[in-house]
């Protein structure tokens, strides 16, 4: 298996707009104690989000 480098071209606008779509996001609860068990664990989406 060969990993092929390939380059995405998001334009900077389309960035820009959605800053404030993600600032709006209804974060769901998360399941007490599951974690990774059921998909990404809250606080790690959020932080992905945040950047």
């Amino acid at each position: 298996m060969t990993l092929t480098p390939f380059r995405i071209d998001v334009p900077q606008s389309e960035i820009d707009a959605l800053h404030p779509r993600l600032d709006l996001v209804r974060w769901p609860d998360e399941l007490p104690g599951v974690g990774w068990e059921y998909g990404v664990a809250e606080g790690s989406l959020r932080e992905l989000a945040d950047r």
